[in-house]
């Protein structure tokens, strides 16, 4: 016979389901974060047209981190493009605003043909949680760009080297 408190024991996976704890230590994170200037650069530009110019048209993208000139590219050239972010976007019409810890509730597995993450996966406090979600969300031929922050320029050698249809 089991013990008093293994008999109590539950078994639960918070990373599956955030618990209300674990949205409070979130909403408290953001709230004690000092927020700095985001100016956009023509850096910014030039990255966001090269991916952009390395997605087909006609491909089914999400772009999780909310760049919204890039999104408005991808929809430009004729894809079917979501901007996906905490905070909603000023113009780009189809958006979700969720923490990207949650993508998973919004797309169907295998539905997406390239998800997009400019500067984001690094403020995700699970990134491998988040890496494994994207892949399921991902068709067996999809494609995922992530760009995390460098101090120089030769992330662009790692993207190259994907293959596929950004080679």
């Amino acid at each position: 016979m089991a013990n008093s408190a293994e008999a109590t024991v539950k078994k639960s996976n918070p990373i599956a389901r955030p618990t209300p704890a674990f949205d409070e230590f979130r909403r408290e994170l953001n709230e004690g974060s000092p927020t700095s200037g985001y100016d956009w650069t023509t850096w910014k530009e030039r990255s966001c047209d090269w991916i952009a110019s390395h997605i087909p048209a006609g491909k089914r993208v999400v772009d999780v981190g909310g760049t919204e000139y890039l999104c408005q590219k991808l929809a430009e050239k004729g894809c079917e493009t979501t901007y996906y972010d905490f905070f909603p976007p000023r113009e780009f019409p189809d958006f979700i605003v969720d923490d990207m810890f949650n993508v998973l509730e919004h797309f169907g597995q295998q539905s997406l043909d390239v998800i997009t993450t400019r500067h984001a996966l690094e403020h995700s406090l699970v990134p491998l949680f988040q890496l494994w979600a994207y892949n399921r969300l991902l068709k067996d031929d999809g494609r995922l760009i992530v760009i995390v922050p460098a101090y120089n320029q030769k992330w662009l050698c790692c993207v190259i080297e994907l293959g596929g249809f950004l080679a």
